[in-house]
């Protein structure tokens, strides 16, 4: 089976409900993972807005998640896995939130070979570099979201 990752709160290429967004709670939604490659040491998933007018814009990243993990909770506790400092400046999970018109939100999980050693204030770029001879599957959820 391969790397699959999907989200009870919202369908591939549906639109993500408001409460997981800046206009609700903004919360992580609920994820569930399936089909972990038997040699993958760590996860680690990625959120990013590839619509953004500057940049990729990273909203989560979560790193040496445990390979057997099989979700990750809605309003996922900060102590669940190590994360880094979204875009935004804060610590973990910041929900989609597009200045204007619809946005595409890519939820990237990657099975990866390594443990990885990221710092709180690792870009997006920097991630994207340490894991890039890493990676063994990687699996996507795209969500949207326009403001009302």
């Amino acid at each position: 089976m391969a790397l699959k990752l999907t989200s009870p709160s919202f369908q591939n290429n549906d639109d993500i409900p408001v409460q997981f967004t800046c206009q609700g709670d903004d919360i992580n939604p609920e994820l569930q993972i399936q089909g972990v490659p038997e040699d993958t040491e760590s996860l680690l998933l990625l959120v990013t807005d590839p619509d953004a007018p500057s940049k990729t814009w990273l909203h989560w990243c979560m790193f040496d998640i445990h390979p057997e993990t099989n979700h990750i909770p809605e309003n996922c506790p900060a102590n669940y896995a190590k994360q880094t400092h979204n875009d935004f400046g804060n610590p973990g999970y910041g929900g989609p939130c597009p200045p204007k018109h619809k946005h595409q939100y890519v939820f990237r999980l990657y099975a990866l070979k390594s443990k990885i050693g990221l710092h709180e204030e690792s870009s997006l770029a920097d991630i994207l570099f340490a894991i890039e001879d890493e990676v063994i599957e990687s699996a996507e959820l795209v969500g949207y979201f326009q403001k009302s």
